[in-house]
């Protein structure tokens, strides 16, 4: 919706309040919806309207958010296969979509694209798959590019990871609540290879979502707080929680929102679930380097 007026009033009305305003910024379905390695040129684009909009009609935000996730038909795809349990499956799937000089290309385009942004006076955040932080134990991305998601080596200044402990509890053999302890697994590893610019988003408090939840969600704040007592264990600094709409609906945000607002405490031990949800996307890793 670059140049529409009604977006351009809510933006006026938040920085009247001092509300911090961040962009969002996706594509039509049909172009994969989300920036990746075979849209980067569309995108690209888009950043040059929105960013010519906001300077021409003197309008302010804080940040634009790049949200990289597989294309939305693919995406689909992966949770069809990952729900066979299927390595072989997976990886076939996956090797379809790596061409390693092709992502290197689109990692070098989208760098050029952040720093445009940066140079505008905005900030450039990635929102992406927490599994990005498993592909680093081999010094390649191989699973970033089997993903079409080029992270690592553009200069963002924040990466947030959607630890959803809902989409993890679909993909758990046992279906159940993971816990804190893969907060504070994923968080404890981001923070080593990202440092300050991690952030962590936890989720799903309600059923939100481009893809209806099959798994557990957040339905007592005091589960959420545990999250986040989790990751600001491991020096997280900031924390996102998706989904602000439920909130409103699950009993109003003022309990939701105090659970954001916690004591740091770290979770005795991995759980053995943890363990295995972070072994299968190392085994995936390695899997993906074998010819």
């Amino acid at each position: 919706r670059i140049g529409d007026a009604a977006l351009a009033a809510l933006l006026r009305a938040a920085e009247l309040e001092r509300v911090e305003i961040r962009l969002w910024l996706v594509l039509d379905r049909s172009e994969g919806y989300w920036p990746i390695e075979t849209n980067v040129a569309t995108y690209d684009a888009a950043v040059t309207r929105l960013l010519a909009w906001l300077a021409t009609d003197g309008l302010t935000a804080s940040t634009l958010v790049f949200d990289l996730e597989p294309a939305l038909g693919y995406s689909e795809e992966l949770r069809g296969v990952f729900s066979t349990a299927d390595l072989t499956a997976i990886t076939t799937l996956l090797r379809t979509h790596m061409d390693a000089t092709a992502f290197a290309a689109a990692t070098s385009a989208l760098s050029a694209t952040v720093l445009r942004v940066q140079a505008a006076g905005l900030r450039a955040e990635c929102v992406t798959y927490p599994q990005v932080v498993d592909d680093g134990g081999d010094d390649d991305v191989d699973l970033e590019d089997a993903l079409d998601i080029p992270v690592s080596g553009v200069p963002w200044d924040e990466v947030s990871f959607m630890v959803y402990q809902t989409g993890f509890s679909e993909a758990a053999p046992s279906g159940e609540w993971l816990g804190p302890s893969l907060v504070r697994s994923y968080a404890e590893d981001a923070r080593a290879r990202f440092g300050d610019r991690t952030t962590i988003a936890l989720g799903l408090v309600g059923r939100a979502g481009i893809f209806p939840p099959t798994g557990a969600v957040y339905e007592l704040p005091e589960v959420l707080e545990a999250d986040v007592a989790a990751a600001l264990a491991e020096g997280v600094t900031r924390i996102e929680v998706y989904s602000l709409d439920w909130m409103l609906l699950l009993g109003g945000p003022e309990a939701w929102l105090d659970a954001t607002i916690t004591t740091p405490a770290r979770p005795a031990f991995f759980t053995s679930d943890v363990r295995l949800a972070r072994s299968l996307a190392a085994a995936l890793d390695t899997a993906l380097n074998t010819p």
